[in-house]
């Protein structure tokens, strides 16, 4: 009997005495029962992805944890104490027992394994980045959707007027195709460069990352109009359906021959239509004002022409003119209402015309994606309720679930809720459906550049730059990803020379601004800055001066004109997160008044840390963190970077700790040292997250 009492069985044995299978056994029940209601819980509070994900890493830690000391202590009448060495013969009576006594200890403790494993695989597929691709497609599953781009229709003659027609066509098809929720349709962001092109259907499916095409051509005669269309499958190249209109030119008719479309089109992707599918279909003309459709559709035009720069301007003249043109225009009111709250935020005094517009929307449609759609731009740009604007826009998203302005809002929400893995998510669901947009790929780039991923980011921004390196903004957003990504200011110089980038152009200019700056040559950044031109915005025209000024204020340069300047700006946006008081803040600094400029920066960095924007939050710390030293404060811009280092969002990296003239003061303090060590590994670690989270692009 001793010699069988050896080894293995020994062990098992002395884990049953002591209670480990046991412990195993109710350790692994009660975490899957935690599990189970740790998901709903997270949705019901709208809790992060990493709440889930942080409750398995303690289970998993804390089993271990449990087994030691169940090992180590047992419970008694008398409380807990330090378990005892078996008496003699006890370990081989548990061994002499029948298996129908020792096998069930050792099968539960088994199941309480498996219970703790699959629980914690269960939540990894909930929480992974495949899931935030469905969570907006509550009909069906992502992948069992049919994907559509509507290609910009040809302009079959020189007419202006055929121009228009196509034009508002294609993005007419584009606003009914795109609420369906049994398809995805491509953003015409993404489409604009296929309006004339020699590449293949495949070729522009593939780029697109869609199964189907939609093409057409119109040609105008007087008052009548030949419209010609086909839906192709891209994989075979096969036309699955064809028409050809001839109709008289007006509201009603173009309306019913578009509606007509989108029915065939409809018919033959979508497996099964849901009652708002078919609404959508059923919605009568958006006017019946040829004038006020043009108006409106050009406005649409112009705000998403990839760098549009001072056009923007032009795009709410013509929203006016459509309204004014017919007063009963709800999608003309609606995107009015867009680009008023946008410039309300920019500092402009629109906010009451901002409001009335979308209570004009909300009167027309109430209810409507229209509606619904304008009142969430409304209270995200001018009342900075970034929660319940999160609300509507997913309230949108279930109505248009193709709209990729609406995807990419609830991103920047997240982002401003400081919910960071989930505005990534979302980000990366825009580009899924905007495969080919410049703009949504600089501000995916920039996403990721703020939570230190830089490989990934300068991967989009390259991809931004092969679409369209025209765009100043693409250029420049290279340059500095680039310069992020390596860490080699040399390199970032010569690509931005390769490139062109121009310092007469702002956008441009930001990145020639910065490499001056690293470069340490203060006065070829003040001199870029000079030669920047008056913005129209407020925030434009602060930075303006704040680049001139604090180039000089960094080179010991007077610049008494600069701050009076940036004083007498009268800049109070809404919310009160400290962006006025850190405007305040540089200005003093730049009059030489540095307890003035403290206090200033003080009072910015209380409403700061108090602000629940989180992006604004790091950035007005950052800035924070940035001008304390200059103004004699490095204790304090020691302890903001501490306090920021490692947040997401603030623009303070290694390049920035390692070149801004700023912190040269700081560089020989060891807390500094650390502070920079710090951010290392925090972007190292940022890299690897994005590693781990391949494909970055669809």
């Amino acid at each position: 009997m001793s010699n069988e009492t050896h080894g293995y069985q020994r062990f098992f044995a002395e884990l049953k005495r002591r209670q480990v299978f046991k412990v195993t056994a109710i350790y692994g029940a009660v975490a899957f029962g935690i599990l189970q209601v740790a998901d709903p819980l997270a949705g019901a509070l709208a809790l992060p992805d990493s709440f889930l994900r942080i409750v398995v890493a303690l289970l998993l830690l804390g089993f271990p944890v449990a087994l030691v000391l169940a090992w180590a202590f047992e419970l008694t009448p008398e409380g807990v104490r330090k378990a005892e060495s078996a008496a003699p013969g006890e370990i081989e009576a548990i061994v002499a027992q029948p298996a129908s006594r020792r096998w069930p200890a050792g099968l539960l403790a088994l199941a309480g394994i498996v219970a703790l494993v699959l629980g914690s695989v269960w939540v990894g597929r909930q929480t992974a980045p495949g899931r935030q691709l469905s969570l907006a497609i509550p009909e069906a599953h992502a992948s069992d959707l049919s994907t559509l781009a509507i290609l910009p229709f040809e302009n079959v003659g020189d007419d202006g007027d055929n121009e228009v027609l196509a034009s508002g066509l294609h993005m007419d098809l584009q606003d009914q195709l795109g609420r369906l929720s049994a398809l995805r349709v491509t953003s015409p962001m993404s489409v604009r460069e296929y309006e004339a092109t020699e590449k293949g259907d495949q070729q522009i499916a593939a780029e697109l990352g869609v199964d189907y095409l939609l093409k057409g051509s119109v040609r105008r005669s007087g008052s009548r109009a030949r419209i010609f269309v086909q839906l192709v499958d891209a994989e075979t190249s096969e036309n699955l359906w064809t028409d050809q209109f001839d109709r008289e030119v007006t509201a009603e008719t173009l309306f019913d021959i578009q509606s007509d479309i989108a029915r065939q089109v409809a018919g033959q992707l979508a497996t099964e239509l849901s009652p708002s599918d078919l609404a959508a279909l059923d919605q009568g003309p958006p006017s019946d004002d040829l004038a006020a459709i043009a108006a409106y559709n050009r406005a649409r035009q112009v705000a998403f022409t990839p760098g549009r720069g001072d056009e923007f301007g032009d795009a709410v003249e013509l929203a006016e003119r459509a309204v004014e043109l017919d007063p009963e225009f709800v999608d003309a009111w609606a995107f009015l209402a867009r680009l008023r709250s946008r410039s309300a935020s920019l500092g402009d005094a629109v906010q009451g015309r901002a409001s009335d517009a979308v209570q004009r929307a909300e009167s027309l449609a109430p209810g409507g994606v229209q509606a619904i759609t304008a009142r969430a731009y409304f209270t995200y740009y001018v009342e900075q309720n970034f929660a319940e604007a999160l609300g509507q826009m997913r309230d949108a998203e279930r109505l248009a679930p193709s709209d990729v302005d609406v995807i990419s809002g609830i991103a920047y929400l997240q982002r401003r809720l400081g919910r960071w893995d989930e505005a990534l998510a979302s980000m990366q669901r825009a580009v899924a459906v905007s495969p080919r947009s410049p703009d949504l790929l600089s501000g995916y780039s920039g996403m990721l550049s703020q939570m230190g991923r830089f490989t990934a980011a300068d991967v989009v921004a390259e991809r931004a730059l092969q679409i369209d390196p025209s765009i100043p903004y693409v250029r420049s957003n290279k340059v500095l990803s680039t310069l992020n990504r390596h860490r080699d200011i040399g390199r970032a110089r010569g690509l931005a020379t390769e490139l062109g980038l121009d310092a007469s152009e702002p956008a441009e200019a930001t990145a020639l601004y910065d490499l001056a700056i690293y470069e340490g040559d203060l006065d070829q950044a003040a001199r870029i800055a000079d030669g920047l031109p008056p913005s129209g915005e407020v925030p434009g025209e602060l930075m303006r001066l704040f680049s001139r000024g604090w180039a000089r204020l960094l080179a010991g340069h007077s610049s008494t004109s600069i701050g009076d300047s940036a004083l007498a700006l009268d800049w109070a946006p809404t919310g009160t997160h400290g962006w006025q008081q850190l405007g305040e803040a540089f200005a003093f600094s730049f009059k030489g008044d540095e307890h003035g400029a403290w206090t200033a920066l003080e009072e910015a960095i209380r409403l700061a840390r108090a602000s629940d924007d989180a992006a604004t939050s790091a950035v007005i710390r950052a800035n924070a963190a940035l001008l304390a030293p200059v103004i004699g404060r490095p204790e304090e811009a020691l302890g903001l970077l501490d306090e920021i280092i490692e947040l997401p969002g603030t623009f303070i990296d290694v390049v920035e700790l390692r070149h801004s003239p700023a912190f040269v003061g700081l560089r020989d303090d060891p807390r500094f040292e650390e502070i920079l060590e710090r951010r290392r590994a925090f972007e190292e670690q940022a890299d690897r997250d994005a590693e781990a989270n391949r494909p970055w692009l669809p």
